[in-house]
């Protein structure tokens, strides 16, 4: 009786240690790290995203339109290399799993020139919206907001330790408004 005991107790241990294993799998699934591209004329990849919004969906939930997801999260530095051309785009990026100040998430245009990438929301209230996402940074692109009202960057629930540099940023100087229009706009909260 003893023997069927350890051996159901074996058993039973080799059960734990494998349903651990698959368990942990999820929580360890792959997240981004290095260097990553976004061009439209490249077929979707592991490696190329041909969308903003296809880079910040993998990066939000690991789900994608296009290509072989790498998220969500990030396990290491991340760099979005992002090729000359016009995106029409809103880019929206919430608190992203895995950002440090060392783990940063940056979009950068490829070319090294701000004039040659242009981020351009024309029909909503912003071009980048960061909800809490922190550690994000976007450089050397030029961001448009065309619409009538809204703000090229919107900020809020304490988004912090970003960064905008060596950007062109232009919105839209609307007269009619009672406020005065803004490129920027942060709110805590």
């Amino acid at each position: 009786m003893k023997f069927l005991n350890t051996k159901f107790l074996t058993k039973l241990n080799l059960l734990l240690v494998v349903m651990l294993a698959f368990a942990g799998t999820n929580t360890l699934k792959a997240q981004l790290s290095g260097t990553y591209t976004i061009d439209a004329s490249k077929s979707a990849s592991s490696t190329n995203y041909t969308s903003f919004a296809d880079a910040v969906g993998d990066l939000m939930s690991g789900s994608r339109s296009s290509g072989t997801a790498n998220g969500p999260g990030v396990k290491g530095a991340v760099k979005f290399s992002v090729a000359d051309g016009t995106y029409d785009e809103t880019v929206e990026l919430d608190s992203t799993l895995g950002t440090t100040s060392t783990r940063t998430i940056t979009f950068e245009s490829a070319s090294g020139d701000s004039s040659k990438v242009i981020l351009r929301d024309t029909v909503g209230t912003f071009t980048i919206h960061l909800n809490g996402a922190d550690n994000i940074i976007f450089q050397k692109m030029t961001l448009v907001h065309s619409y009538t009202n809204g703000d090229v960057i919107f900020l809020e629930n304490y988004a912090d330790s970003n960064r905008f540099l060596n950007n062109r940023i232009i919105g839209n100087h609307v007269t009619s408004f009672s406020y005065p229009p803004l490129s920027l706009f942060g709110e805590d909260g």
